[in-house]
């Protein structure tokens, strides 16, 4: 690798790193603010807020990366034009795309761990902060272990699987106690779903019955039981579609297809996570001709603040595009791609005014 590659890439990635810091250290500090309010409720604390705030800064970041590329690459490169280091590497024969090619080929890097993250490592962080914060927010003697959950009602203890699907359960077995504490009943059922408020349905259920003759067992197709266990209870089963992997919200919509359902929150979320690392390439591609265009002679500080206006007016619109596209029902696709495809229709165009 040339000097000069390492150099543009020195530069880029400092400025990158201390931007991603800056807007981290914001977001999460505005995101901690919100989580105050909520302190005092069920069993919800300081310490609790503290840690929702972490588990879920890899997923802002990853929302905040298309904007710190943008304003990494302008700051990194915009500093070397307005020292005249890019005028020197084109005096010295090098074209504009070749000075930018190592920091294209670290937007491809970022592209790739971008796509990584949001199917391996953010999801299961965004489920367990979501899962602990409603748990100490619900004050509903719920117990969360690795695969399940537990909940005391009264003498009864029931215990339910992480859920396959919405409102439907992998998995339920109830204990029914008496007043000393002794097992009376034991109901087990492969499969429970809500099917009206409070009432549940269990299916294929096993039943034990412990009494001083012995053990008495029989299967039950299908039972039906008031818990007084409902969905808002539950919330904590029920993972919103931003929480899931690319991987699970495709195989969940397509669950939901064969049940007739409707299917497009899921669908626009789905885009939105596979258009993500998109995102990020096109913010990259945006900000090069941005030094090297018409206005290469401006100084710095005006190539920062219109990459600055740029980049939150992205992130506020990618925050706004779902609900949109839903409100007016446009295609998921369409709605998602569209502004992209605009980012690098402009990012041709000024590339090539400037003959690259």
């Amino acid at each position: 690798m040339k000097i000069t590659d390492r150099y543009t890439i020195r530069n880029f990635l400092q400025a990158f790193l201390l931007v991603t810091t800056i807007l981290l250290f914001l977001f999460s500090f505005i995101e901690l603010m919100g989580q105050l309010k909520d302190i005092g409720t069920g069993h919800y604390q300081l310490g609790d807020a503290f840690r929702y705030v972490i588990l879920t800064t890899p997923k802002r970041w990853l929302d905040l990366l298309p904007v710190a590329t943008l304003l990494g690459s302008t700051i990194g490169l915009g500093l070397l034009a307005d020292h005249n280091e890019l005028l020197a590497l084109q005096t010295a024969g090098l074209r504009p795309w070749r000075i930018c090619l190592p920091v294209l080929v670290i937007g491809i890097l970022f592209m790739m761990i971008a796509g990584i993250c949001a199917e391996f490592i953010i999801p299961p962080l965004e489920q367990q902060a979501r899962t602990q914060r409603l748990l100490a927010l619900s004050d509903t003697g719920m117990i969360m272990t690795k695969d399940e959950f537990w909940i005391r009602q009264g003498n009864n203890l029931i215990r339910i699987e992480k859920p396959s699907t919405l409102d439907t359960m992998a998995g339920m077995d109830i204990y029914e106690c008496d007043q000393q504490g002794q097992l009376k009943t034991y109901l087990h059922s492969p499969k429970a779903d809500i099917i009206d408020k409070q009432i549940w349905r269990l299916q294929n259920v096993e039943k034990r019955e412990f009494t001083k003759d012995g053990i008495s067992r029989k299967t039950i197709t299908e039972l039906t039981l008031d818990l007084s266990l409902n969905a808002k209870q539950l919330g904590i089963l029920n993972l919103p579609p931003e929480s899931l992997s690319p991987t699970n919200l495709y195989h969940y919509v397509k669950i939901l297809q064969q049940r007739g359902q409707n299917a497009d929150h899921y669908i626009m979320a789905l885009w939105q996570k596979l258009s993500a690392p998109l995102t990020t390439g096109a913010m990259l591609l945006l900000s090069l001709p941005l030094i090297f265009g018409p206005i290469r002679d401006t100084s710095a500080g005006l190539l920062i603040t219109i990459a600055v206006l740029v980049g939150i007016f992205a992130y506020l619109f990618n925050n706004i595009i779902g609900d949109l596209g839903l409100m007016f029902n446009f295609s998921p696709a369409v709605t998602v791609l569209m502004p992209i495809a605009l980012i690098l229709g402009i990012s041709a165009w000024m590339a090539k005014k400037r003959s690259w």
